[in-house]
């Protein structure tokens, strides 16, 4: 009887995080160079609504936010005093994630398909691959002594996460936006996030036509 209890909550277990997705190890050598990437950067708005590779996915994320030095755990951006306010949510076709750059994981936070949900321009919205949601928590920038200090500095850390992400896809020949237009309503949320994980800024990525 104990051991069939066991089992059922391993069987239990399993399922409540079946749905998170531990990311392949991410590449870190070859691929075009940073000159190039430079030279074709730019803001693309048209995709084909097919998802991105288990590997490109991985590759992404290491981009924006994504440990590159283990031994400190140090970020591919950085941050004022190292504060890794910066949280990275990605509306997919399967579900809301949360990235945790610690395990280079997502980590589900609600399942099924919200892209459309989350701008203005549904269509546009609903194809990309991967809707990026930047948002920091400003619990992290204890240094700063006014919350406009501290959303000052979320912002230029998700601005550093924004172009990491738009020249890892000028490199890949994936499309990425910009987006402004948000739902400010939908997303705070879907998300959950209070005002203590400010929304700073959207960002598709996707397949181009």
């Amino acid at each position: 009887m104990k051991q069939f209890f066991l089992l059922f909550l391993a069987i239990l277990s399993y399922g409540i995080s079946a749905q998170d997705l531990k990311l392949l190890p991410p590449q870190t050598s070859g691929g075009t160079s940073l000159r190039e990437a430079l030279e074709n950067r730019r803001s693309e708005r048209e995709y084909t609504g097919a998802a991105l590779s288990e590997q490109m996915l991985s590759n992404l994320f290491h981009a924006i936010c994504g440990i590159n030095r283990k031994a400190s755990g140090k970020w591919t951006i950085p941050t004022a005093r190292n504060a890794k306010d910066l949280i990275v949510f990605a509306a997919t076709e399967q579900g809301i994630y949360r990235y945790e750059p610690e395990n280079h994981s997502l980590k589900q936070i609600k399942q099924g398909d919200y892209r459309s949900k989350l701008g203005m321009q549904q269509e546009m919205f609903s194809k990309a691959a991967v809707v990026l949601i930047y948002a920091s928590d400003l619990s992290k920038l204890d240094f700063c002594k006014t919350v406009e200090e501290k959303k000052f500095y979320a912002g230029v850390h998700a601005g550093f996460a924004m172009q990491n992400a738009g020249l890892f896809c000028a490199a890949e020949k994936l499309g990425n936006v910009v987006i402004g237009s948000y739902d400010r309503k939908n997303v705070p949320e879907l998300l959950n996030t209070g005002t203590e994980l400010p929304i700073l800024m959207v960002q598709l990525v996707g397949i181009l036509k």
